[in-house]
């Protein structure tokens, strides 16, 4: 059995000039935003543990009234961890630029030797895509978006085709280029959806934590630039 406790946290971050005066203000968490807190058998232990269940109801409620103040306050430390890590990141973000080092992208796609089919296609977006990180690692993110928005529509066409040159592995190797290049142009529903296409049969593996962490990255840092209107 587990139990799970729901809580909002609300929080807002008020940058000042030492005389005063208000510069920013940034939501960091809203008073409608709902945060959820697994309650299991390790919950108090001082190190973090595995989510590991009650045997039965009885002996979660159990747990639950002996511990009941010593839970609220393990539960304010973990949700609170949560919010001011946010807000830690918010001011990191408000005054540097998000990391692009073009080298954590990967470019998918490998030329191997002696391929039975004409792969051309996906070469020529392969070698678009690395001039797109070079230009983000220079500073032109703008120059950036655009080749992505122009390589997109060559890999989603290639998705759609039934042909034999696109089997599991190269469908996998798209879906992971289209989640970058939908990062990359901010159109995160749809980096979800790819990143969601990858994943199953990778649970756990780096490269679905890292593509998961660069599109939360993102995201999180273009919220934040739309909130200061920059």
């Amino acid at each position: 059995m587990l139990g799970d406790y729901t809580c909002n946290f609300p929080l807002k971050l008020i940058v000042k000039k030492p005389t005063g005066e208000v510069l920013q203000t940034v939501e960091v968490a809203s008073d409608k935003e709902v945060f959820t807190i697994t309650l299991h058998k390790d919950f108090l232990s001082a190190t973090e543990m595995p989510v590991n269940p009650f045997f039965s109801e009885l002996s979660l409620t159990d747990f639950e009234s002996f511990n009941k103040s010593t839970i609220q306050r393990k539960l304010e430390e973990k949700v609170g961890k949560q919010v001011f890590g946010r807000m830690a990141t918010y001011i990191g973000y408000m005054y540097n630029s998000v990391n692009s080092y073009r080298e954590v992208y990967g470019y998918g796609f490998v030329k191997l030797k002696n391929r039975p089919y004409d792969y051309s296609d996906l070469d020529s977006a392969v070698a678009h895509y690395k001039i797109a990180l070079d230009s983000m690692h220079n500073g032109n993110f703008e120059a950036c978006k655009t080749i992505c928005q122009g390589i997109k529509p060559t890999l989603e066409k290639v998705l759609q085709s039934n042909e034999p040159r696109i089997d599991k592995g190269v469908k996998e190797t798209i879906y992971y280029n289209l989640s970058h290049l939908n990062l990359l142009t901010l159109n995160f529903d749809e980096a979800w959806k790819y990143y969601n296409l990858i994943v199953p049969g990778y649970e756990g593996a780096t490269m679905e934590y890292e593509l998961k962490r660069r599109i939360t990255l993102f995201q999180t840092y273009y919220k934040l630039k739309a909130q200061l209107g920059k």
